[in-house]
């Protein structure tokens, strides 16, 4: 360290609290205690359980303790990374924060840190940063980017030898070439393969699967998800870079890029679609950017949206992490309002007998000026104009009424595949009419929700209604890197309650790759035909029964045959986070299921009419990745005050409804 260079210690003296401010001094020691109170936990429960796997212990801290998954997996690797120094470090009473950045670093940074620890010096999260951003300026130097890459070459040449190693760069340089061509393409030239635009795309499918397939041969069939690659990042990159280089080369496998995002792409500079590839090939020197996950990419809340039919959230909860806060929200079911009350209490619905009960209430608080009106719950087609007034034409009546009382910026509500039908023709016309009369101009939108991890294979179409202007501006933003999650990870995701209680926890893993044969890397089907009536063959086709939902999850018998979903299971096929609790309502309708907005959908949706409503550029990817229900967790907690105990649940959701103009609820 030279002279200018100030040490941790005399920056964590720098940054002490003037004089007069509270001391926080001992609920960092009580973080520390509870702490390393939860690694003993974990290494309790591996003495208890010989053998548990690390994805089991896993699990297991998201159900009971409440923590992202990166959380979880920094946890469950502290034993193999740290657990010869868990003495020194519980001596020094190193912080939570420290220990979760040193899990999440790369060898060389975690060795720095715990000679500076042994020394006496006092770190902190930025500290360790400082020093993973050194060693990974490293990794990333051409030379020794080009050397770590070699030596992964070589590694797998002496286990798989030689041939398909070679085959792998050649491939690719042969896909790269046809990824150039086509994005430098002009308008007057021929096209480099017979067939044109269709025959072009058709030739790079193939040849990414034979890359596909000579990357599997040299680095092993299975290959990490996507979303492990930010995390992988911190600790090699050069791990990473290959791992996220297999993910591209799948997505062109599939047919995830059309010709204009590849020549988007090209244009990009920080597009990873021609950076893995060339990374494949030794094209190039340096590694590929990979992007890491940034909480940080959620916009500030400085939106209010009104969510009529909340439903039991879909809207609201993508909103949230896409600049909106709720003003407030209306939903007559009982069942429903549970659900909203039981994962939000802060959220302000409103209980009332109809809309128009809604909107007194509203005028009776003075509610502030609101941006958005929105619904979540998709709009069904409903009965033309002369015919008697069903239950849809009402939904939509009082949607009509809620923004002409409010005049929102924007509005925007989900619709039923069945209402893009030309049958359906004159009901969109009606509704076209009705916000036109208002002063709105309206588009009707397909949201490419797949590209952004909505397990089902459906389009996602939405109605958006700004005034004429402004409408002209709105564009869904194209996803240049798509992340693909499958029928089979929807369901997995959920964790080992996915096996009935009476299994033991070692047919986890079994019980997952009996499902995985079962399933493959299909996206779901569509719940509901046009007409109404459930799609049962496409289902059965995938050995599911959709008829009905079943109480509990299916044994491995059951995956042997026909089986049914779990409400947990349908709510993730539809978007909705693993901590999204809905046994609030034991007697919730399946249809409020099935007619719910994907909080993914209203987080795109959100995201795309944010810089719109407020003049703010954003990164619209990074704030895509960010996770849903991100709210504070326990283990970010540890820094603050301890958390008040959790209400019982109320027996009845109109006792414990929150008024408005006090502080602490009553």
């Amino acid at each position: 360290m030279t002279d200018e260079e100030p040490s941790a210690e005399q920056e964590t003296q720098a940054t002490a609290p003037p004089a007069g401010e509270p001391n926080l001094r001992r609920y960092r020691d009580r973080a520390s205690a509870a702490f390393y109170e939860v690694l003993d936990s974990i290494n309790q429960v591996r003495m208890d359980r010989p053998g548990v796997s690390d994805d089991w212990i896993i699990d297991w801290l998201q159900r009971e303790f409440e923590v992202f998954e990166t959380e979880a997996v920094a946890l469950a690797e502290f034993d193999a990374k740290l657990g010869a120094h868990a003495t020194l470090l519980k001596s020094s009473k190193v912080s939570a924060a420290v220990i979760y950045a040193m899990l999440q670093s790369d060898f060389g940074t975690r060795r720095e840190c715990l000679a500076a620890i042994d020394s006496g010096l006092r770190l902190t999260p930025p500290d360790v940063e400082r020093i993973r951003h050194r060693h990974a300026a490293e990794a990333r130097d051409p030379r020794v980017a080009r050397q770590r890459r070699s030596a992964k070459i070589r590694s797998a040449t002496l286990s798989v030898g030689s041939a398909a190693p070679y085959a792998l760069k050649t491939n690719s340089r042969d896909l790269l070439r046809l990824l150039e061509a086509a994005a430098t393409r002009e308008a007057k030239m021929p096209w480099p393969v017979p067939g044109g635009p269709k025959g072009l795309m058709d030739r790079i499918r193939e040849n990414a699967a034979v890359v596909a397939h000579f990357f599997q041969a040299t680095f092993g069939e299975r290959q990490s998800p996507r979303h492990r690659v930010s995390a992988l990042a911190k600790k090699d990159i050069i791990e990473a870079s290959f791992l996220e280089a297999w993910h591209v080369v799948s997505d062109l496998q599939r047919g995830a890029y059309s010709l204009d995002e590849i020549r988007s792409a090209f244009s990009d500079p920080v597009s990873s679609l021609f950076q893995c590839i060339a990374f494949l090939a030794e094209a190039r020197s340096t590694v590929p950017l990979v992007r890491a996950t940034r909480i940080d990419g959620t916009p500030p809340r400085d939106l209010l949206h009104v969510d009529l039919m909340a439903g039991i959230g879909g809207a609201s909860l993508g909103l949230e992490t896409a600049g909106f806060a709720p003003a407030a929200l209306f939903e007559p079911s009982i069942n429903a309002r549970r659900i909203l009350q039981d994962n939000r209490r802060v959220w302000p619905v409103i209980d009332g007998a109809d809309v128009g009960d809604f909107l007194r209430q509203c005028d009776e608080i003075s509610l502030p000026s609101v941006d958005l009106v929105t619904s979540g719950t998709i709009m069904m087609p409903f009965s033309p104009v002369g015919k008697e007034r069903d239950y849809r034409r009402i939904v939509f009546e009082d949607f009509v009424r809620v923004a002409r009382h409010f005049r929102p910026r924007a509005l925007f509500f989900g619709v039923d595949l069945s209402m893009m039908t030309e049958a359906n023709g004159p009901c969109r016309a009606e509704i076209e009419k009705a916000f036109d009369d208002l002063g709105y101009g309206s588009r009707w939108i397909e949201v490419k929700a797949a590209r952004a991890g909505l397990p089902k294979m459906e389009p996602q179409f939405v109605l958006v209604a700004m005034s004429n202007p402004a409408i002209e501006k709105f564009e869904m933003p194209v996803i240049l890197s798509p992340v693909r999650v499958s029928l089979w990870h929807a369901i997995t995701r959920l964790g080992p309650s996915s096996l009935r209680s009476e299994h033991h926890d070692e047919d986890l893993g079994h019980w997952r790759m009996v499902l995985k044969t079962k399933l493959g890397d299909t996206l779901a089907p569509a719940f509901i035909l046009p007409r109404g009536k459930f799609n049962l063959k496409e289902w059965e086709e995938l050995g599911i029964d959709i008829s009905a939902l079943a109480e509990g999850p299916p044994t491995l018998d059951d995956l042997s045959r026909t089986f049914r979903l779990t409400r947990p299971m349908l709510a993730s096929i539809y978007g909705f986070p693993l901590l999204w609790r809905l046994d609030a309502a034991l007697d919730l309708e399946r249809r409020q299921i099935d007619t719910t907005l994907s909080p993914i959908v209203a987080k795109m949706v959100g995201l795309a009419l944010y810089p719109l409503l407020t003049g703010k550029s954003l990164n619209y990817e990074e704030a895509l990745m960010t996770p849903l229900l991100h709210w504070p967790t326990r283990s970010e907690l540890y820094f603050g005050p301890v958390p008040p105990p959790p209400l019982p649940r109320p027996p009845r959701i109109e006792r414990y409804r929150p008024r408005r103009g006090t502080s602490d609820g009553s």
